[in-house]
């Protein structure tokens, strides 16, 4: 029996896109992308038009050298992403493209679009991409990213931020 075919067909029926392809494709328009889990941020709970959801964010990098964050949104996704960690490989089925923040992607909110365990050609050559970086981190520092990370650790009000701006404002030179 030939090897092949004792891979799922659900396995082997992608389309994958590559990251640095992403800002060529429309918006929301549903791709399949495999990547190197960069980041996992954790969950958190995020109030969406009048109810309060969990999403997680994933940053995925491919042999591309570009890095792009991936929404999940809702608990069985959350579920199903609990023990991934950086340096894994997950295939993602019908993500959307999006513009928030730059370039980002939304996944599916069907379980059966997500795969932890992938069985096609693309996984083995970012394995292989993978041990061409002597470690982990020098990857990281040497792609780019396609999505703008937000500081929310930082906050101030309106007066501190006008205050800001006029401390910094150039003033006009004295002849």
């Amino acid at each position: 029996m030939e090897e092949d075919a004792l891979i799922p067909k659900a396995y082997t029926a992608f389309n994958f896109t590559k990251i640095d392809s992403l800002a060529e494709k429309s918006l929301n328009t549903s791709i399949d992308i495999v990547g190197i889990i960069a980041k996992c941020e954790d969950v958190v709970k995020t109030l969406v038009k009048t109810e309060t959801k969990e999403r997680r964010q994933l940053e995925l990098v491919d042999d591309s050298g570009v890095r792009v964050f991936t929404t999940f949104w809702g608990q069985n996704l959350l579920q199903r992403l609990k023990q991934i960690k950086p340096g894994d490989i997950i295939a993602l089925r019908q993500v959307r493209v999006g513009d928030f923040n730059g370039r980002s992607l939304t996944a599916s909110d069907m379980v059966e679009d997500i795969f932890t365990e992938v069985k096609h050609p693309r996984k083995i050559e970012l394995q292989k991409f993978l041990q061409k970086w002597p470690n982990f981190e020098s990857l990281l520092k040497e792609s780019k990213s396609i999505s703008v990370t937000m500081r929310v650790d930082f906050f101030c009000t309106i007066a501190e931020m006008l205050k800001v701006v006029d401390e910094q404002m150039v003033k006009p030179r004295e002849h």
